[in-house]
């Protein structure tokens, strides 16, 4: 672990460029890259809804079925989307809480870093809002049919409309849990299906996120903190809602 802060230094450093990050992100195997088939991308910082996403996507789509790519993690794969036409989803969530859900998780409790990882994601793509529809963590959980309307009414696609529900919901978690289990071995720590134990999950990430709450002096978190408000600002009004 004592060359973490100097493998996000790199990562940061290209994953806003897609010239260098696709190169390097396929030398590390990833598969989430768009490639020509791609008629979706959605993308987020980590802890973002990113795995809800893909699943909201798969579960509402099954009838057409769609070419979706997700968790490339990195705005490299949005810029590239735009450049080739190809629709895109940005996710947004606090950093507060996308930071404090990155440290329970990972178990790296580096605020500073996370959240310069947090701004050298996002800061590629100010100004750039009218290639991608920005969706809130809440308003992916709660409201996915007015996700699935502004991608509609911004890329002109014909995506099935899904009714949310419980049922709704509760199906999205399950295809969220079989995915991931065969990309990583395990379900989501904040699956009731996670060893992790989705209690104590929730406990860790209160306390790390009260004390995240005491870093006013910290400037990577008060950069984080402009960017979100930036883009939680654009929205688009179709799905527009709590941006928080």
């Amino acid at each position: 672990m004592r060359y973490f802060p100097l493998v996000r230094a790199f990562r940061r450093h290209i994953v806003g460029r897609p010239a260098l990050f696709f190169p390097f992100a396929r030398l590390t195997g990833n598969r989430q890259l768009l490639d020509h088939d791609t008629e979706l991308v959605v993308d987020g910082f980590p802890r973002s809804g990113n795995s809800f996403a893909e699943a909201a996507f798969l579960h509402s789509q099954r009838a057409r079925g769609i070419a979706l790519k997700s968790h490339a993690h990195s705005p490299a794969q949005i810029l590239r989307a735009m450049d080739k036409g190809v629709a895109a989803v940005l996710l947004l969530r606090d950093p507060d809480d996308a930071v404090a859900s990155m440290i329970a998780a990972s178990g790296v409790d580096q605020p500073d870093i996370h959240y310069r990882d947090y701004c050298a994601y996002y800061r590629p793509l100010k100004g750039r809002e009218a290639g991608f529809v920005i969706t809130p963590f809440a308003l992916l959980l709660e409201r996915f049919d007015l996700v699935v309307q502004a991608i509609n009414a911004r890329f002109g696609m014909a995506l099935d409309t899904p009714e949310v529900h419980d049922e709704f919901v509760q199906s999205v978690n399950s295809v969220r849990d079989r995915v991931s289990i065969a990309r990583v071995g395990r379900a989501p720590n904040y699956s009731p299906h996670s060893e992790w134990g989705v209690a104590g999950n929730r406990a860790g990430q209160a306390a790390i996120l009260t004390r995240l709450g005491t870093l006013d002096g910290l400037p990577s978190r008060q950069a984080a903190l402009k960017l979100h408000a930036y883009f939680a600002a654009h929205v688009d009004t179709l799905s527009a809602g709590d941006p928080a």
